[in-house]
């Protein structure tokens, strides 16, 4: 079963961010992983709301890190719509990210 809803439509016609939501561990990592990749491959740009994701571990940080150089590789284009907070941003401090990391 997924949390990756359909992306919703701006105004302008282009997709909007992708909500990530629910948990980003090792037990969904895979799933996730499908997911992610699937998503990137349709439009070749991701823009990430993980404002809903309620708990990640080192497996899911590793998950979006993989997916960022990925699509760097790739020529694609990932963001994230607003600066890590709450979990997310509470697992990357833990895990020894710099505040900045993710704004590049």
């Amino acid at each position: 079963m997924t949390d990756l809803p359909p992306k919703e439509t701006r105004d302008d016609g282009r997709p909007g961010p992708l909500r990530l939501t629910g948990r980003w561990t090792i037990n969904e990592a895979e799933e996730r992983r499908i997911e992610l990749l699937a998503e990137l491959l349709r439009s070749g740009r991701l823009v990430l709301d993980t404002g809903g994701i309620e708990a990640i571990d080192v497996v899911g940080l590793q998950l979006l890190v993989a997916l960022r150089t990925s699509t760097d590789r790739a020529g694609g284009s990932l963001c994230f719509a607003t600066p890590p907070e709450g979990v997310l941003l509470a697992a990357l401090r833990t895990a020894g990210f710099r505040d900045g990391f993710w704004t590049r």
